[in-house]
């Protein structure tokens, strides 16, 4: 269903006026329509004004097809994508006062009578098609100092991509791929084998066309997260190859941007060019300018990739607790035959995905020989798995059969989610006794608390300088990252309960990991986020914040000068 700019009006007098520095839809700044109508003819006509999505559900609106469709798709992630407004995480579709427009679990037989406002959801969105419209709408919020925001996919953990009575870019179909393998940066004078991709491009998109490409690339391990979005300029930490290659954001995998700045310049980032903006694009977040073609480092095909994922299942806790120690004592040596893994577990089971890439023919082992690194596990008396190996030609291959699909499986959408992550240090797994306090942790979360352990660090992350990228140091001396999702059953916005545990995990995770955290997975809560996301990298990054962007155009919660400029 397509709406113009003015279906809305009729909601208009439902937002609830936001106690921020940003000109909202109620106050007396914000554009008249006759400004809307003008700015709308600039952008060829993409401006939307979308009503909230569930309101086909109630009374005034009822759409008895249209609601069910929605109701049975709400979890499912290419269908959420292509709504312009909704995020991934639905309690970020309410605002402050948990108003908004709930969708149902059950299709109701009559419309429902309760409160259908547009709450968290953009009141407008620029659905662009190129850069120049980007450019148009950035000046243009800038001009009326609106709520700028600038939406992917929507995959964020704390709320960036969305906001109450928020001016949103779009930038989903912004999909273009090329290979260029003679590319040479701008203003550079060595050359390099890439593959191009625009804004709206997603990690499954990224990895098919190095499959066509005969190469691979880092990307993230979730199939719909925008490979040219949030994804990079937040660190890119979380991905398949990143030990092999480096993060996402290392000179060795992104080496320009192509970019739409605070002030509307069309321009580009890269170590010959604006190098403190390609600087603080590479994990600063979306703070400095607006990301529209982002070029990764297109490295050689594997000779072959092995994988190995499933579930070990205990029958007694003990057994359970048994199979938690023994998965830590044996680090590091399991993750020495792999590239990267990710470890999920949560009473009475134990998820892992691991995967390895060989470079070169005379390295390739038998997918049994893989299977077998993990006896320790798959033999453990008292536990049942359903763990396999598999071995495949290419990545692309193996990402479609079993990566992607694994790591999706856990990557729940349309509910209600925060969640708070750590950085794990290799000094804490080098001794006993720090090992010793990882499996206790994990061990002591009450039942149905999930942990999951992106072992994502070591490699080629670890050798790059902690100042040469914006993310926290403690990455390069990491194993990986810990992350602890807290759900709720509520259509609403966060809920009280959710508040107390994450506040309680938070506190009992600083105690094991430290305060380190990843930028793209943490939440609103995080009390020093300018230090647990970027330590001492932090003053640099405001400098420049200061410097690309003085009026505080790109805002959002949680980003570089949001304790500045608000958000």
């Amino acid at each position: 269903m397509v709406y113009t700019m003015f279906a809305l009006l009729s909601f208009l007098v439902a937002i609830v006026t936001a106690a921020a520095p940003y000109c909202l839809p109620q106050d007396s700044c914000f554009p008249s329509a006759s400004e809307l109508t003008a700015f709308n003819a600039s952008v060829s006509g993409r401006l939307l004004a979308p009503p909230p999505y569930g309101q086909v559900c109630y009374a005034g609106f009822f759409d008895l097809a249209a609601c069910a469709n929605l109701v049975k798709n709400k979890m499912n992630e290419p269908f959420r994508k292509t709504i312009p407004a909704a995020v991934q995480y639905t309690n970020y579709e309410f605002d402050q006062d948990g108003d908004g427009c709930p969708v149902p679990d059950t299709v109701p037989s009559t419309p429902l009578t309760g409160e259908c406002v547009l709450g968290g959801l953009a009141t407008y969105i620029v659905n662009v098609t190129s850069v120049q419209q980007i450019s148009e709408a950035v000046l243009f919020a800038a001009k009326y100092n609106l709520r700028l925001r600038v939406k992917n996919t929507g995959h964020d953990y704390t709320g960036r991509s969305t906001g109450e009575g928020a001016f949103t870019i779009w930038t989903h179909n912004l999909d273009t791929i090329e290979h260029l393998p003679d590319f040479q940066p701008s203003q550079c004078y060595s050359t390099s084998d890439v593959i191009a991709i625009g804004a709206g491009v997603v990690n499954e998109d990224l990895y098919a066309a190095g499959g066509k490409f005969n190469r691979t690339t880092v990307g993230g391990f979730y199939t719909g997260v925008g490979a040219g979005g949030g994804f990079i300029v937040g660190g890119g930490a979380a991905g398949p190859l990143q030990p092999l290659y480096g993060m996402g954001i290392d000179t060795a995998d992104v080496v320009q941007y192509d970019v739409v700045k605070a002030d509307g310049c069309i321009t580009t980032a890269n170590a010959c060019q604006n190098e403190d903006l390609f600087f603080a694009m590479r994990g600063g977040g979306g703070a400095f300018a607006i990301a529209t073609r982002t070029y990764y480092m297109a490295h050689p095909a594997f000779a072959a990739v092995n994988t190995v994922a499933g579930t070990v299942t205990a029958n007694s806790t003990e057994v359970y607790e048994k199979m938690i120690q023994e998965l830590i004592k044996h680090y590091p040596g399991y993750i020495q035959n792999f590239t990267s893994g990710i470890v999920e577990t949560s009473y009475p089971t134990l998820a892992l995905s691991f995967q390895i890439g060989f470079q070169a023919a005379s390295a390739v082992v038998q997918a049994s020989e893989s299977l077998a690194v993990f006896g320790f596990l798959t033999s453990l008396p008292g536990t049942n798995n359903t763990v396999t190996a598999d071995q495949f030609p290419t990545f692309n291959e193996a990402y479609t059969e079993v990566i992607g699909p694994v790591t999706g499986a856990g990557g729940v959408v349309g509910v209600d989610l925060i969640e708070t992550s750590r950085i794990v240090s290799e000094a804490l797994f080098s001794t006993e006794a720090g090992r010793t306090s990882v499996s206790d942790f994990i061990i002591s979360l009450p039942a149905g608390q999930a942990t999951i352990l992106q072992l994502i660090g070591g490699g080629a992350v670890n050798k790059v300088s902690v100042n040469a990228t914006p993310v926290n140091p403690a990455f390069r001396s990491s194993v990986g990252y810990v992350d602890l999702p807290v759900f709720s059953t509520s259509n609403g916005p966060v809920t009280a309960q959710q508040n107390t545990t994450i506040e309680a995990l938070m506190a009992q995770a600083d105690t094991v990991f430290g305060t380190n955290a990843y930028y793209n997975e943490d939440n609103k809560m995080e009390p020093d986020f300018t230090t647990a996301y970027w330590g001492s990298n932090y003053p640099r990054l405001l400098r420049i914040k200061k410097t690309v962007d003085p009026n505080g155009v790109l805002s959002a919660p949680l980003y570089v000068g949001s304790e500045i400029y608000g958000s």
